[in-house]
């Protein structure tokens, strides 16, 4: 997820937990989709949904073997 904590702060968090924190929107999308697609390369399925305005993005992943 991506929420816009403050004035230029982005925080990029899974599950309720914080991972990084961003200056731009940009650099916190960046970093959830690239959490995302390292999450499919481990296997999993990785989602990013991106809301009206872009002020928050959510990232499910689920395992995808066999």
């Amino acid at each position: 997820m991506v929420t816009r904590t403050g004035d230029d702060v982005w925080s990029v968090s899974h599950e309720g937990r914080a991972i990084s924190v961003h200056a731009t929107e940009e650099q916190a999308l960046s970093a959830a989709f690239a959490l995302a697609s390292d999450r499919q390369q481990e296997g999993f399925e990785a989602v990013v949904v991106v809301t009206a305005g872009g002020v928050k993005t959510t990232s499910t992943t689920r395992r995808t073997d066999p």
